[in-house]
């Protein structure tokens, strides 16, 4: 039987509709929204990068699909260096969301897209 999926290309939920970055304001759990799976029947297949603007090397949490614990990924976000690859298409779906949070708010800014994936 052929695939039949449908793959759509659309911008992170915590962005404008423009696909403009999202700044990382929160500095705890849970943190800046970045995007939110919505429903059941399809999966968002999500890419993120992180830039930092500030004057040093800041620690990032990723909340992927859950807050806390085994959920949370740590990252050392160099500053002054371009884009860091966050997530390379890690898969949400059931109505899962991914968060970010760090200690220095407003100088970490996301960027990303979603390919969601529907039967």
């Amino acid at each position: 039987m052929p695939n039949t999926n449908t793959i759509a290309d659309i911008f992170l939920s915590g962005s404008d509709t423009t696909g403009k970055g999202i700044a990382v304001a929160a500095s705890v759990s849970p943190g800046t929204l970045i995007h939110a799976q919505s429903g059941t029947a399809s999966k968002d297949e999500i890419h993120l990068w992180a830039s930092n603007s500030h004057t040093a090397d800041l620690l990032l949490v990723l909340e992927f699909g859950a807050t806390g614990g085994a959920n949370q990924m740590d990252f050392k976000i160099p500053f002054d260096s371009g884009l860091f690859l966050l997530s390379p298409g890690f898969t949400l779906t059931n109505t899962r969301s991914v968060y970010a949070f760090c200690a220095t708010p407003n100088v970490i800014n996301i960027f990303g897209h979603v390919n969601r994936i529907t039967p």
